[in-house]
Order: structure tokens, then sequence, then C-alpha cells
């Protein structure tokens, strides 16, 4: 009886000492992600401090100052460029068709128009699709 029992014993040990050491083995190798990852981090937060430097030398404005008299043809305001409110033209008033452009139309072929149609700010015609243009020579059925 008590030799079943320690050899299971046994080997619920071993099982227990293969996965204690795959354990071991995962973390090793997680401790050494995480320790690069780190420097990684370290080595970014340098180039960020770098590029940070660089903008600043950049944009330092006597430097924005000179490279903006050489190349942009910048003057001084004037007292002359400014006008009064009240010389601002005011808006025109809005489009109101007159009514008789949406009064149903004759084409001069026996069909008729439908009533205009706005689009883009423009009334446009539409003909009538149920009629048909009919040729001089053509006999109405």
């Amino acid at each position: 009886m008590m030799r079943p029992i320690m050899g299971a014993a046994i080997v619920l040990v071993a099982i227990i000492s293969f996965g204690l050491y795959e354990l071991k083995i995962e973390v090793r190798g997680l401790e050494s992600e995480l320790s690069g990852l780190r420097t990684g981090i370290t080595a970014e937060k340098e180039n960020i401090r770098v590029l940070n430097a660089e903008w600043s030398y950049l944009n330092r404005p006597e430097r924005l100052g000179n490279m903006a008299a050489r190349h942009l043809e910048l003057a001084p305001i004037v007292s002359t460029q400014f006008i009064d409110a009240a010389m601002i033209p005011m808006r025109p008033p809005p489009y109101v068709p007159d009514v008789a452009s949406l009064i149903p139309m004759d084409d001069g072929l026996g069909g008729a128009m439908v009533k205009p149609r706005f689009v883009g700010g423009v009334f446009l015609p539409q003909k009538n699709p149920r009629t048909t243009i009919r040729s001089a020579g053509e006999v109405p059925q």
C-alpha cells in the first residue's frame, strides 16, 4: 500500500519540479524583454530631449526674423490700410425667382414643360419626360 503512494508522490514531485523549472525559464525571458523595453524607452526619451532642443534652436525668434526678412516680402502695417466698417459693402439680397418662371410652359412642339428645378442657385427648366419630340414629317399616333 505504501509503494503506490510513494511512487505517485515521486511522480508528482517530478511534475511540479519540471513546471517550476519551465516557469523560471519563462520569467527570465520576460525579465530580459522588460529590460530591453526599458532600454528602448530610455533611448526614446533621450531622442525626444534632443528633438525638443533642436526645435527650440530652430524656432529662435531672431533666426525666424532673419529668415522672414530674407525670404518674405513683408512690410509694417500703416494706418492708411484700415477703413471704417461703414465702407464695407453690404451683402446683396437673396435671389427670389419671378412667379412667371414657375408656371408650366409650352415647348412649342406640343409637349408641356414642367416647373423649373432649382440647381446650384439657378432655375433650370426641365422637359416633361412623358412627351417626345417629333420631327416635321412624323405623324402623331
